[in-house]
């Protein structure tokens, strides 16, 4: 937020993070640089569709913030499946099989 005589207003982060940005525009920051990573504002879009991101429509237009990203982002994380001791002995029973066969 840029006021009259004030050039270079640092906010803090908080107010950063929940800002109502454009879906396009959130991706673009959050996701450095888009073109990399493979998330535009399309993407942005699909996952309010899906329910997964949180959106705010204000005139017709759809808004997003950094935090609601970052919030989707941690609930949509892949964790590795629990180690039940046996991965060694499955590795060599498909070695095994891969040999025979």
């Amino acid at each position: 937020m840029i006021r009259e005589g004030v050039k270079d207003e640092v906010l803090p982060m908080s107010a950063v993070a929940d800002r109502p940005l454009r879906q396009h525009v959130a991706a673009e920051k959050y996701f450095d640089p888009p073109e990399e990573s493979g998330v535009h504002g399309r993407t942005l879009k699909r996952m309010a569709d899906q329910g997964k991101l949180r959106i705010y429509r204000v005139a017709g237009k759809d808004f997003t913030t950094l935090a609601d990203i970052d919030e989707a982002v941690r609930n949509s994380a892949m964790t590795a499946p629990a180690d039940d001791g046996r991965a060694a002995e499955r590795c060599e029973a498909a070695i095994e099989v891969l040999r025979k066969g």
